[in-house]
């Protein structure tokens, strides 16, 4: 019921199973028209009692025969309800008392019939309680198969059994030998030539491709190659970097080199990184003119400033001469390049007359008067200044050598005259 103490006038309302409207309910002898508002609820008004203490509702069928008493006492009645410390249980149904707690609370025996309290899954005819309830037989036993099998409710047996083939459906997935799978995409999950759940595998034996970094269980590529992640950490790499899963802690990445012998800068094509130990090392900076600083480094490679340097740079009003051999084109007592020269000019009775020769055609001018042609024998050599030589036509009448004497020259020539 509704209320377990009511005034008069108030409503009560009543739950219970199979209720009809030609149930009468009785407080304190008084006979109280019932109402069937719903198949399972009903209400009756309480009336006016002469008895404020304990007072029952008896529930009677149309023929008079009372088959349910539930407690109900009048308001002012409910001071002087009994305190007990007692399983409900064991209480009637039509009694009311105080808890410990000093809640109203009733009794949930039926001692107000002849019909046994039930205390048995599936027994009939018996009164229920808050420990057997009454169910619909006629609808559980269509729905069986609902119900595990081996299980009765009210009688009813399951048949819903459990799961004992791969691929079985309408059971129970009993582990750890069976377990539920969900079948759409399934095929691709399970390997080709194999069939789990009744689904035949159209799954590689291969894992999938990896697509992202620091995935795992796929297989490595040239895109994504495997990283041991044991070799490196956090701090080996850049912040708001992720190498194979593994986010950056480095922090405070450099800039790029803008200058000339900058430190703590990232290289570039137009900034590239130079061994300083090695390659500007002193015995590297020999090899840079000293006009010229890189990355700190002042090279020490001079122009060459002295007649005969070496190891300078030939600038301005100096220029680079080969000394192998040049002794030879140097006049004698001159000196170039640091190479004194070895050449003697003739002396100008041995130069033909009114030629200059020395340096460049300007030296001393020859003094040699040279035969003209006419007065050299016919036959004889050319003879005259190199590029201008003269060829002889003096042609005299000297005899042959056989009208000469053997003893005599003529002309060169010795006679052969006996």
């Amino acid at each position: 019921m509704s209320h377990l103490t009511a005034e008069p006038g108030d409503v009560v309302t009543v739950s219970g199973l199979n209720l009809t409207s030609d149930l009468t309910v009785q407080v304190d002898d008084i006979d109280v028209p019932f109402i069937v508002t719903e198949k399972s609820y009903g209400t009756f008004i309480m009336p006016e009692t002469s008895n404020p203490n304990a007072i029952g509702a008896t529930f009677f069928t149309k023929d008079k025969v009372a088959f349910a008493q539930l407690a109900l006492v009048s308001a002012q009645g409910a001071v002087n309800i009994p305190v007990m410390d007692v399983d409900p249980g064991i209480v009637c149904s039509d009694i009311i008392y105080h808890d410990p707690m000093g809640k109203l609370n009733v009794g949930t025996r039926n001692c107000s019939s002849t019909v046994p309290v039930c205390e048995e899954e599936g027994k009939v005819p018996c009164v229920t309680s808050n420990s057997y309830v009454p169910v619909n037989a006629g609808s559980l036993v269509a729905l069986a198969d609902k119900i595990r099998s081996g299980t009765s409710i009210g009688g009813v047996l399951g048949t819903l059994r459990d799961c004992s083939v791969d691929g079985d459906v309408g059971c129970v997935a009993v582990g750890p030998t069976f377990a539920a799978a969900v079948t759409s995409g399934a095929s691709s999950k399970i390997i080709s030539g194999q069939i789990l759940a009744g689904i035949s595998g159209t799954g590689s034996t291969l894992p999938a491709s990896c697509l992202s970094d620091g995935a795992t269980a796929c297989m490595a590529t040239a895109s994504f190659p495997a990283a041991d992640r044991s070799a490196f950490g956090g701090a080996d790499i850049r912040s708001g970097i992720t190498i194979a899963g593994v986010s950056g802690l480095l922090s405070g990445a450099p800039g790029a080199c803008t200058t000339d012998g900058a430190t703590g800068c990232i290289t570039s094509l137009n900034f590239p990184a130079v061994d300083k130990l090695d390659k500007l090392s002193p015995l590297n900076a020999a090899k840079i003119r000293s006009s010229l600083i890189i990355a700190g480094v002042v090279g020490t490679l001079n122009d060459c400033s002295s007649e005969g340097a070496a190891g300078c740079v030939i600038t301005g009003s100096y220029a680079a001469a080969q000394t192998t051999g040049a002794a030879s084109k140097i006049l004698s007592g001159q000196s170039i390049a640091g190479v004194s020269g070895n050449v003697t000019l003739p002396t100008a009775a041995k130069v033909l007359n009114a030629t200059a020769y020395g340096v460049n055609g300007t030296g001393t001018t020859g003094t040699l008067t040279l035969p003209s042609a006419a007065n050299v024998k016919t036959a004889s050599a050319l003879y005259g200044e190199t590029g201008a030589q003269l060829t002889p036509s003096y042609s005299p009448d000297f005899p042959l050598a056989a009208n000469v004497r053997s003893n005599d020259t003529v002309d060169g020539v010795t006679g052969t005259l006996l």
